[in-house]
């Protein structure tokens, strides 16, 4: 990951940004990898801190875009 031209930092010891969640800012993040490599784990474990952060999650499983 690299660092953008947005007002905050990397926190390196949690791996998280520390970027507010009332900020006007959206993001996408896109897991891909074989079957069976724990992108839906790693999707909802994300989810959920991102959630305890205060932003808006969707998950969109590559099955609901055929």
């Amino acid at each position: 990951m690299t660092q953008h031209s947005h007002n905050h930092t990397w926190d390196f010891w949690s791996g998280w940004s520390t970027i507010s969640a009332n900020n006007d800012t959206s993001f996408t993040i896109w897991f891909t990898g074989l079957p069976g490599t724990g992108k839906t784990t790693l999707a909802y474990l994300v989810r959920k801190t991102l959630l305890t952060r205060g932003y808006k999650v969707e998950i969109i499983d590559s099955q609901a875009l055929s």
